[in-house]
């Protein structure tokens, strides 16, 4: 696989995440007007979550794109819109399923521009159906034709579908570990403090404001990102940072609004402080987004674990056709590199596994190599090799940007 491929994979994610920063500005400006719109676009522009998710090649940063694309349209009221583009977010991923609801309720409480009647409501979600269902309907015929049992859709489903609820033994670490991740928003303990107090303040402020439009697009805001961390922590679905992608926008709003309610509380210099404040949170969030354009947060793509992948997939593909790749440890990364390649991929579970192989098989004259990560302890495998009277002999080895070991090839030479 040529470097170009894996760049074109890449881009989708790093544009759709330049586009995200426009939309939360203009979702923001629909809900509370043109002061929230800059501070707002500032948190996602500066977020180390959002910057490390940018250049990878997940669907996460498609799907948020696709989804605050239709919530924008919705609070615009402009309904059909809003369908067709929940419908690209549910076809991107199936979290798009959860900003449905969301869409809807945002639409009613402030995309009409009257307050919403039931007849009102009603039509416009009427106008909303038509445009999800033309998505639905050209995912359901894509995969009719493909004549696949379920589709693609489906099977993300069934794979990351948990099928319980966490015990409550997992509660306490559960929300540790998400709060962890939620750390890297910001990556300043002093924005986070910042943010929950900002946070606090914007319900205590909408409190005392009414019951505007304003106030109720915080409030389901809130309300939502509340319950989509709930439903992340409660049920007993993988730690993995990406779920909390869509968070990143949603937060970003609500500061921005809970920063000009309290700036439009000072007498005449409102957009005096707001800039102030834009630049107090650009300051702060400055360094964590330094570090996560140098990959050097935890969060996001691989940090340097398959740097070499490449070379690796390009020595391996050079071998005679018909050659046989034995790993137990890189899957489907491997598989990409490899996917034109005229060789046989062996997966072993065991060491025991691999040596079995090599003596039902090995004896065929093929050209045979062991592709080993570079952090995984290689003696046991290798010991295995030599148990099976063949010896493993170095042929490639790559490191990554730290300059620690990533993979090794080895030859292995019938004894």
């Amino acid at each position: 696989m040529s470097w170009g491929s894996e760049v074109s994979a890449r881009l989708p994610g790093l544009y759709a995440s330049m586009i995200t920063i426009a939309l939360t500005a203009r979702l923001a400006w629909r809900l509370w007007g043109r002061g929230a719109a800059p501070l707002a676009a500032l948190f996602v522009a500066l977020s180390p979550f959002a910057i490390a998710f940018a250049p990878t090649a997940f669907s996460d940063p498609l799907m948020l794109m696709w989804a605050l694309a239709g919530l924008t349209a919705a609070a615009g009221g402009r309904w059909f819109a809003a369908g067709l583009l929940l419908g690209c977010a549910l076809a991107t991923k199936q979290t798009g399923v959860l900003f449905l609801p969301l869409a809807a309720v945002l639409g009613v409480t402030a995309g009409l521009k009257r307050p919403a009647r039931p007849r009102d409501a009603l039509a416009a979600l009427l106008r909303f159906a038509p445009g999800l269902g033309v998505v639905l309907a050209l995912m359901l015929g894509w995969e009719a034709l493909r004549g696949g049992a379920g589709g693609a859709w489906l099977a993300g489903i069934v794979t990351n579908n948990p099928g319980r609820l966490a015990a409550p033994a997992e509660l306490g670490e559960r929300a540790l570990g998400w709060l962890r991740l939620l750390h890297e928003f910001t990556g300043s303990f002093l924005l986070d403090v910042l943010a929950l107090a900002l946070l606090t303040a914007l319900a205590v402020l909408e409190f005392a404001a009414g019951r505007g439009r304003g106030a109720r697009a915080s409030a389901l805001i809130l309300a939502f990102a509340i319950a989509y961390l709930a439903l992340h922590w409660l049920a007993a679905v993988p730690l993995l940072d990406r779920y909390l992608l869509p968070l990143v926008p949603l937060l970003a709003l609500l500061v921005a609004r809970a920063l000009t309610l309290a700036a439009a509380r000072l007498p005449r210099r409102e957009p005096r402080v707001v800039a102030a404040a834009g630049l107090a949170v650009g300051l702060l969030l400055l360094p964590g987004a330094l570090a996560a354009a140098r990959s050097a947060v935890p969060v996001g793509g691989d940090h340097g674990a398959y740097d070499g992948i490449d070379a690796v997939a390009e020595a391996v593909a050079a071998l005679p056709m018909g050659s046989v790749v034995y790993t137990d440890a890189l899957g489907w990364p491997l598989a990409y590199y490899l996917f034109d390649a005229y060789v046989y991929r062996a997966p072993f579970e065991t060491p025991a596994d691999l040596a079995d192989d090599l003596r039902t098989f090995g004896a065929d004259g093929t050209e045979r190599v062991l592709v080993m990560p570079g952090w995984r302890d290689h003696r046991p495998v290798l010991s295995a090799v030599r148990a099976a009277s063949f010896h493993p002999e170095m042929m490639l080895r790559t490191t990554n940007r730290h300059g620690e070991t990533s993979f090794v090839v080895y030859r292995l030479v019938r004894q």
